[in-house]
């Protein structure tokens, strides 16, 4: 019955690709830390997927105060710098403003099955679910330094599945490769199972 299908109209019918792509329209591949550092540069932010465990989390600067402001339907999100009158000024709206967002600026290493280790940063919406708080309630608590340490604590060697932005960027002249948490799924091992059945 499926060889008169084809014969008829399977061989001409309009396919459907089945690959994954990131919602920035970017094909996803998965990929090892080893491949990430061996690559040419990257002038545009290329997007991967990577199994990794949570080795470490950076809490001396773990968030920034953000623009607030709305600028073509989008928020500022530019780094703030206080003033003396307890508001903020923003260079990029060129504005003093009364209020300011939270927003995560996580320094992360991650290490992948291998056991190489790739040093990441997590921004807003990845920083809330790795550390189940957001920025603003996290900076709220981080008065009891024992609450955070228990936080961070169950956060670290944990598996997740990264969906990791890589770019290019220079520092001090150096060029260097920038990647950033866009997303995460804690790793689900029986999902995990099913997946490299299908591959092999």
């Amino acid at each position: 019955m499926l060889k008169s299908w084809f014969k008829k109209e399977g061989s001409t019918a309009a396919s459907t690709s089945l690959t994954t792509r990131s919602p920035f329209g970017h094909q996803q591949k998965k990929i090892t830390i080893a491949d990430i550092y061996s690559m040419d540069s990257l002038e545009k932010p290329t997007f991967f997927k990577l199994k990794g465990t949570i080795t470490k989390i950076g809490m001396d600067s773990f968030y920034y105060i953000s623009c607030p402001s709305i600028i073509d339907g989008k928020k500022c999100m530019k780094k703030l710098i206080p003033q003396n009158t307890g508001m903020w000024f923003c260079p990029k709206c060129n504005a003093v403003v009364s209020d300011c967002d939270y927003r995560y600026l996580l320094k992360i290493n991650i290490q992948d099955p291998t056991g190489e280790l790739a040093s990441t940063i997590a921004f807003k919406d990845a920083g809330s679910t790795i550390l189940g708080n957001n920025a603003k309630d996290f900076y709220l608590l981080s008065s009891d330094p024992e609450l955070i340490k228990e936080i961070v604590s169950k956060a670290l060697w944990t598996d997740h599945i990264f969906t990791l932005s890589v770019k290019t960027k220079t520092f001090k002249g150096v060029p260097r490769l920038k990647c950033v948490i866009i997303k995460e799924e804690k790793l689900h091992f029986t999902t995990e199972c099913n997946n490299i059945l299908r591959e092999i």
